[in-house]
């Protein structure tokens, strides 16, 4: 069921060599990493388009994911009594997922099963844009819970 090629070929690129090239320099991973990840995504991005009817089938749940998160995410806050730069995070870190980490894994399932690889790319669109729209709207709903709450 898994081809294990393509997962070796993507492992030390994605995982390795960006933890490495942290622990080294000191944040240099981020870019290292973020360009594996964006050739991953755009070797898949027109497969998406040839099986957007049955992608576009789980894409509410992608969209429910970080609704709910924001809600628990405040709550959490309120229960914990977080400060409002520590009830962004929160909820931020609780929206994402950050699905491009587990596609090298779905590109290493058997072709009967490619479609996790672009359901994966899928949600990473999804949560794009999910994250533009967070980056208006968390402010606004951390300050407002702040005037109400009293912080």
């Amino acid at each position: 069921m898994i081809e294990i090629e393509p997962f070796l070929d993507a492992f030390p690129v994605l995982i390795v060599i960006p933890c490495w090239l942290r622990s080294r320099f000191n944040g240099l991973a981020v870019g290292t990493g973020s360009a594996g990840q964006s050739k991953l995504s755009r070797s898949q991005i027109a497969a998406v388009g040839t099986r957007i009817a049955s992608l576009l089938l789980v894409v509410p749940l992608y969209i429910a994911f970080p609704v709910i998160m924001v809600v628990v995410g405040l709550s959490a806050s309120r229960l914990a009594r977080l400060d409002v730069p520590a009830t962004r995070a929160l909820v931020f870190s609780g929206s994402t997922r950050n699905s491009l980490v587990v596609l090298p894994l779905a590109l290493a399932l058997a072709e009967s099963l490619s479609v996790a690889a672009l359901a994966v790319v899928t949600q990473t669109l999804v949560e794009l844009v999910g994250m533009v729209i967070l980056v208006r709207l968390v402010p606004r709903l951390t300050g407002r819970a702040r005037r109400l709450s009293g912080r």
